[in-house]
């Protein structure tokens, strides 16, 4: 996000906030140039989303959709399957107030198609219309067509939304393939298990089959656990997977980001996306991927020879890791870490130091 739309994003979390009678923001006025960076990818698959379907209360809502545009959050996803249709709709113009991109899970297409006149963007049962993407829960092909009727209706009420299918975890995703032109994205609930880095969901159907396109080519929405830092014992699982969202393509689906260090460890990841928007043209290179060793890192090195390595140390023990050789020449990295999540620029070619179960991500300046 450049500086001129960070600046208006902050007029309008002002904007709410004051209407709520809780802060203003400084500083609304002071706009700021548009950097020439490359642009990011369009919604939804350039989303960093953050799921509010078990926000604590009612009233914490505006609070916490505030506190999630300055953190850098661009979409919210609400579930519509347990929120009061009053309440859903007083949080999807609470979000597009602060200009946030809104997402709502209807659970099943087949509950949610308009049988009766009017706005056939109001679904019964729960009255929600004008955002911007809605999450289908597929289990078998009978929702597929119940999709495909469903995006017929949005098309005709002249509505922007997109359709996003929730696959669910891996043990319960259906053997579907889905027809093209109807998704926009997919929706994989992988918790904490699963490989460092992303995987493609295989359909059933042929790849290249008429009519049809497998998961891993949509662009995907990735949910993502929270841990105990000092406590949870898989939480370096939880880390990887969240940097690995952040430094690739894949899309990090968040929980309500609540204490200091989550807000630390959002605002610094997403500043760091924001910065380098080349990281997800990188050519991606295993650097230590051996099953048994205590660090799992790989390196994304792009056309102009810039690098990026991201590490993970999975042990219960401190390790150290040496750069590889496309960042010996450099004399300036940025560095971010999770046991410190922020971006600090220094001049080093000493092996990078990975305190038990951290991850750490290093750019060449």
């Amino acid at each position: 996000m450049n500086r001129h739309a960070k600046s208006s994003k902050a007029c309008a979390v002002a904007t709410v906030l004051t209407a709520l009678s809780l802060i203003l923001l400084p500083g609304c006025g002071q706009d700021g140039n548009p950097k020439a960076d490359r642009p990011t990818p369009s919604w939804p698959q350039g989303a960093i989303v953050a799921e509010l379907s078990y926000a604590a209360g009612a009233n914490s809502i505006p609070s916490t959709l505030a506190e999630l545009a300055i953190l850098g959050f661009d979409t919210v996803l609400f579930d519509a399957r347990v929120t009061p249709p009053p309440l859903l709709r007083q949080h999807i113009e609470t979000a597009k107030a602060l200009q946030l991109q809104v997402a709502v899970d209807i659970g099943s297409p087949g509950d949610n198609l308009p049988d009766m006149a009017g706005d056939p963007l109001t679904l019964r049962p729960q009255g929600i219309s004008h955002v911007d993407g809605l999450v289908l829960s597929l289990q078998s092909s009978a929702d597929l067509d119940d999709a495909r009727a469903l995006q017929s209706t949005l098309q005709q009420a002249k509505s922007n939304a997109v359709l996003i299918a929730d696959l669910g975890p891996p043990g319960a995703r259906p053997g579907i393939s889905l027809p093209q032109g109807i998704f926009a994205a997919v929706l994989l609930d992988d918790g904490s298990a699963g490989p460092l880095l992303p995987t493609s969901t295989r359909s059933q159907h042929p790849s290249g089959a008429q009519g049809y396109t497998e998961a891993g080519t949509l662009p995907q929405w990735r949910r993502i656990r929270h841990c105990q830092p000092a406590i949870d014992s898989r939480c370096n699982e939880d880390i990887r997977r969240l940097v690995t969202g952040f430094m690739q393509a894949a899309v990090p689906v968040t929980g309500v980001i609540d204490g200091a260090y989550w807000h630390e460890v959002y605002s610094s990841l997403i500043a760091l996306r924001q910065s380098t928007p080349w990281l997800h043209e990188g050519q991606l290179e295993w650097y230590a991927a051996d099953a048994q060793a205590p660090v799992l890192a790989y390196r994304l090195t792009n056309d102009k020879r810039q690098h990026i390595l991201v590490a993970v140390n999975v042990s219960e023990g401190h390790e150290q890791l040496p750069l590889p050789s496309g960042f010996m020449a450099v004399s300036k990295v940025r560095l971010w870490t999770s046991y410190d999540p922020t971006i600090r620029e220094l001049v080093t070619s000493k092996p990078i130091v990975l305190p038990a179960r951290s991850a750490v991500v290093v750019i060449d300046k």
